[in-house]
């Protein structure tokens, strides 16, 4: 998953967290744990009634990753932290963004060797040239470089794979197209049952609120 989906999942959490006994728990549990820095803004913060609690939450996740406890690929302190309040379903989330992530990397892992074995950097970026400043095409010298640009840029990340299809394709490298293939169909798969999930959601709260009124 790509950083603006991980930016995402933190704010689904912090409006989906409501009861403020959960919320006093979480803070507490990242003060006394020592996952928050001494003077933080949300360290030992008091938390009200009329607080936008969704708001203290993103400066919780702030200062958890300005303390080196929270990132992209360290979500280890939210599921802890959503496990103790019983927040399963959001735990599932997170679970579930970490396995996508687990399986980009892997696909990454496949095709950045395979590439570097054919020494074409030159051709790979002369495909991508007019996606990457000119001024950071000579920082690039290998592969694995080349694919950091691109997710720093956010050109590449399993939400976005035209620009590796294009590779692969202009490369001839049928067997990763093949595995590129396999994981576009497994995303598009779970895609579609988030949105069978919510849809279903949607309809029965509004078949809730007619027969209310009704």
């Amino acid at each position: 998953m790509s950083a603006s989906a991980f930016r995402r999942l933190l704010f689904e959490i912090s409006k989906q967290l409501k009861d403020l006994d959960n919320i006093k728990q979480i803070v507490y549990t990242c003060s006394s744990e020592g996952w928050l820095a001494e003077g933080s803004e949300t360290y030992n913060i008091q938390v009200n009634p009329e607080d936008d609690t969704s708001n203290l939450l993103m400066k919780l996740f702030t200062d958890l990753e300005g303390h080196g406890n929270l990132a992209i690929d360290n979500l280890e302190v939210v599921k802890d932290l959503l496990e103790n309040v019983e927040e399963w379903h959001l735990r599932d989330k997170v679970e579930k963004f970490e396995q996508q992530r687990k399986d980009f990397n892997t696909l990454l892992k496949e095709v950045i060797p395979k590439l570097e074995r054919r020494n074409n950097l030159q051709q790979l970026i002369s495909l991508c040239d007019d996606k990457l400043c000119e001024d950071v095409i000579p920082n690039i010298t290998d592969v694995r470089t080349l694919f950091k640009e691109l997710q720093q840029k956010n050109l590449l990340d399993p939400g976005k794979l035209c620009i590796l299809e294009n590779i692969l394709d202009e490369t001839g490298e049928q067997d990763l197209l093949a595995s590129l293939q396999t994981f576009k169909n497994k995303c598009e798969k779970e895609r579609d049952s988030r949105r069978r999930k919510g849809n279903s959601t949607f309809n029965v709260r509004n078949e809730s609120a007619v027969s209310h009124f009704c």
